[in-house]
């Protein structure tokens, strides 16, 4: 069904029949915990089974839903026995031209499915992780009476009717508008068909790539969740991808070093078809996913070499001798660690920048809680009932704005409700009359506080906001956790630099060129520095430094390493790896 065109052009309703096979990824997708951030609260059942429903939290009722649907899929699939494939669940997204209550969105859903499909299962969840409130609703093919759901013509048509008039009842809209522009619609489309010529449409105005990028990075993304039905608290596989290696991908200029770039990760690249995937031997996902630049023929033309070809490289290096690779395993050892160094500093600047967000966010809504708190209690100075004064303001600041809305506070305070007044004694104590100068008076106050809070509720952070920034803490907390684990783990530097020097006096002239051909020449400078220095040291402690790179578990020889050491610093070697 086709998106409506509400006046705001957020509105709109989708109804298509889902993918045979992926009935449970879909519920996984859509139940996930990133995009209901209400968890129980932001999910409806429709005439699910007692069992589905009795959940003792919200992680038990995701697994409970996509059982029940990949059970129910099954037996569809089972008993089909008609031409073509079975219809064993529909997909259902409604959208919305402002934000709304959770509460209030899934009671719309709720009364579509009710006069809709009111004997079908199904459940429904509000989704906050993008800037549009909007809700998913999955629908069993087949009813609680056995019978399978058939939808006419007419009644296909009418699913989008039913949905316009509870919409429009909501947001205190005329159905009839979007009526007449549907009506409007197909007449133009019919005249054209009369015609022989395609109708003519408002013309569009085609958004760039930057501005597309951000829809592409999360479709992906959401593709991915749906892929994987379940969801880790380090964020999808993609997700972790992304935030590990695409840095590696725009940088490497070459496939060996993207290679080694993904090996720290404990990711690879395989050829898949004519494209590429991106895997740690469990789990895939396709490089152009992870960059739009890190697709096969980009990083083939990039490169200069195809995939195909660095495979052939590798096999032949796997034909040299063994001190030539163990030189070059050390010598990518320091690549390996300097690079883990400079992930470690980049991931806590992100965690630094992930906390200081959720930081802001809190104090955004604590600031928030407190203008509304001084602003109810400067209500209650001036009206009788207070409750009702705010509910009277707030609707005239989201109809005028919230500086009108003040001005009207501080000039006519009458008109949100009945003033407090003040009993006063006239005519030497024999009248008394009702004031309400004192209330007219402090209204000026409620009317500044009254703006406070119009102005610190704007600046509220959305629920999306809130979910993605308490996700992104998450993630890039394991992230730091894991880069210093592998960082302890890592060879030392300075027995690798060690055994490079010791390797490369043991090398045959002949090993020697072989090794000038699988290393770069900033590795080539380090390599004749490292045997240089062991050239120059005494025997003896030559010795003691071949047996402590062959033996790292014995007790370090330290005038054998601080001998090593002077001669590197010497040579200036202490800058780095190279």
């Amino acid at each position: 069904m086709s998106p409506a065109a509400g006046a705001q052009g957020g509105t709109f309703i989708r109804f298509r029949s889902g993918t045979v096979g992926a009935s449970a990824q879909h519920v996984g997708y859509i139940t996930r915990e990133r995009a209901v951030v209400d968890r129980e609260q932001g999910i409806v059942l429709h005439n699910m089974p007692a069992e589905v429903a009795a959940a003792r939290d919200y992680d038990q009722l995701r697994e409970n839903l996509a059982a029940h649907a990949g059970v129910r899929e099954e037996l569809e699939i089972a008993g089909h026995k008609a031409r073509g494939e079975p219809r064993t669940h529909y997909r259902v997204t409604l959208g919305f031209e402002r934000d709304v209550s959770s509460e209030q969105a899934l009671g719309m859903a709720r009364e579509w499915l009710e006069r809709e499909f009111p004997k079908a299962r199904g459940f429904a969840t509000v989704h906050r992780d993008t800037d549009q409130t909007h809700v998913h609703v999955w629908i069993e093919a087949r009813q609680v009476d056995g019978k399978k759901i058939q939808l006419s013509r007419r009644q296909h048509r009418g699913l989008d009717s039913t949905w316009n008039q509870i919409y429009s009842r909501e947001m205190g809209r005329d159905p009839r508008e979007r009526e007449v522009k549907k009506e409007q619609t197909r007449e133009a489309k019919r005249q054209g068909w009369q015609r022989q010529q395609r109708p003519e449409y408002p013309p569009r105005t085609r958004r760039g790539a930057q501005e597309l990028a951000p829809r592409w990075d999360s479709r992906e993304v959401a593709a991915q969740a749906g892929r994987e039905g379940r969801e880790a608290a380090a964020g999808t596989f993609l997700e972790q991808v992304r935030a590990a290696a695409g840095r590696d991908f725009r940088e490497a200029r070459s496939w060996e070093e993207l290679e080694r770039r993904l090996e720290r990760h404990g990711l690879r690249v395989e050829a898949r078809g004519a494209g590429m995937i991106v895997t740690d031997g469990r789990r895939h996902v396709k490089a152009s996913s992870v960059d739009r630049d890190a697709s096969r023929p980009k990083l083939e033309k990039r490169f200069g070499m195809s995939l195909t070809e660095r495979g052939v490289q590798r096999r032949e290096y796997e034909g040299v001798s063994p001190g030539v690779r163990e030189v070059v395993g050390d010598l990518l050892a320091l690549d390996r660690r300097g690079w883990l160094k400079e992930d470690l500093a980049r991931a806590t600047r992100d965690l630094e920048a992930a906390r200081a967000r959720v930081a802001d966010h809190q104090w955004r809504r604590e600031r928030a809680e407190q203008a509304s708190r001084s602003f109810g209690r400067a209500l209650a100075e001036v009206y009788r009932d207070p409750a009702r004064a705010r509910q009277a303001y707030d609707e005239l600041a989201r109809a005028k704005g919230a500086d009108q809305a003040a001005r009207e506070l501080r000039e006519r305070p009458e008109q949100f409700g009945h003033l407090q007044e003040v009993e006063q004694r006239r005519f030497f104590g024999l009248a008394r009359t009702l004031d309400a100068t004192q209330a007219r008076e402090r209204a000026g106050n409620a009317a500044e506080l009254g703006r406070e809070a119009s102005a610190a509720a704007a600046a509220l952070p959305r629920p999306a906001e809130l979910s993605r920034a308490s996700a992104a803490v998450r993630q890039a907390e394991g992230r730091v956790q894991r880069l210093g684990r592998m960082l302890e783990r890592g060879p030392d530097t300075t027995r690798s630099r060690a055994r490079i020097g010791v390797s490369m006096q043991r090398l045959l002239p002949r090993e020697v060129n072989d090794l000038q051909r699988w290393i770069t020449a900033p590795h080539r400078q380090l390599a004749t520095e490292m045997q240089r220095a062991v050239g120059k040291m005494a025997p003896d402690y030559v010795r003691e430094l071949v047996q402590w790179v062959r033996a790292p578990h014995q007790q370090l020889p330290t005038r054998a390493i601080q001998a090593f050491k002077g001669l590197m610093q010497d040579r200036g070697m202490e800058r780095g790896s190279q």
